[in-house]
């Protein structure tokens, strides 16, 4: 009976023990800094939107959250390393529809199986925008000028799949036009060469073009929502000025390897529902034309994804390999 006893106590000490260790583990997270993915050059709206996130984020958790930029096939490359990273919440992605949804056709991972999704970040509209000195001057003047130059008109995209590409393609569609792709690393590369004309026409994020509308080196002739933009109230919608069906929002949001325990996910979903109403953070979004969309709880961005992916698979077509 005494050595029962003993063997008893031994096992619940060393059960208390161990549960206390997992416990002070699990509230240690974060211990080192974290990586976050943004599967794109720098200069584009996921590079600007991750480093405004990263910041907050590091300020919330008491640890720094530190960007790398892995560009590459349109942001798959960048997603597959989360993927194969280990699920301990120290390596996250900066995703997108374009890892996810429409841009995920033919990958090396699964969109939904092979990620923790974490939480919804933030929504970006689009506009359609063209260089300063080119004469398209309208929705209009785009549809005459593409039909007229068939074969020889270009949309500069930062990858096939991205939410640029899509935002095109869909136009495209609804206008029965053929402009052309021209896929780059990223929306920054692909801003260099409409600047310079070397493509005539994007169907760029709002973030990563509004300095250069605003100085005068590109010319925005229309933006991709239901509603004019505050940033930029005197440019029409796509809708109003003459496809009346067209809409078009790109979402954002952060992710992680399969499997990340849900104590790490609710800890980093806890700290973005900390910083969503961060006075600076809402203003640095809505200075560039995006808002802020934290998810209330957890498996509500999942459930978006595997509703953004079923809804929108199919809709690019890719070069055969």
């Amino acid at each position: 009976m005494k050595k029962t006893n003993r063997f008893l106590a031994a096992s619940l000490f060393a059960f208390s023990l161990f549960s206390g260790l997992a416990q002070s583990a699990n509230a240690a997270y974060p211990e080192r800094p974290i990586q976050l993915i943004v599967p794109f050059a720098p200069g584009g709206v996921t590079d600007i939107l991750g480093r405004a996130f990263a910041a907050k984020l590091g300020e919330a958790l008491g640890q720094s959250v530190v960007v790398e930029n892995r560009a590459g096939a349109g942001s798959l490359i960048g997603a597959a390393y989360v993927a194969r990273s280990s699920p301990d919440g120290y390596t996250l992605l900066l995703s997108s529809a374009s890892n996810f949804g429409f841009g995920a056709p033919s990958v090396s991972y699964d969109p939904i199986k092979d990620f923790t999704h974490i939480s919804a970040l933030a929504e970006v509209p689009s506009v359609v925008e063209v260089p300063a000195a080119s004469g398209v001057k309208s929705i209009k003047d785009l549809i005459a000028e593409a039909n007229a130059q068939r074969g020889k008109f270009f949309y500069g995209t930062g990858g096939i799949g991205t939410s640029v590409d899509v935002a095109a393609a869909l136009f495209n569609k609804q206008a029965g036009t053929q402009i052309e792709r021209v896929a780059y690393r990223g929306s920054g590369p692909a801003l260099i060469d409409l600047v310079a004309n070397r493509v005539q026409v994007m169907f760029d994020n709002l973030p990563s073009s509004i300095n250069l509308i605003k100085s005068g080196q590109l010319r925005a002739i229309a933006v991709t929502t239901a509603q004019r933009q505050a940033s930029l109230p005197d440019v029409p919608t796509v809708a109003e000025s003459g496809l009346p069906d067209y809409r078009f929002a790109a979402w954002f949001g952060l992710s992680g390897p399969a499997n990340l325990p849900p104590d790490v996910t609710q800890r980093l979903l806890d700290a973005l529902k900390k910083i969503a109403a961060a006075p600076d953070l809402v203003q640095t979004l809505k200075d560039q034309g995006a808002s802020v969309t934290v998810s209330a709880k957890a498996g509500d961005f999942a459930a978006f994804v595997q509703h953004d992916f079923d809804s929108t698979k199919g809709l690019i077509p890719v070069p055969a390999q």
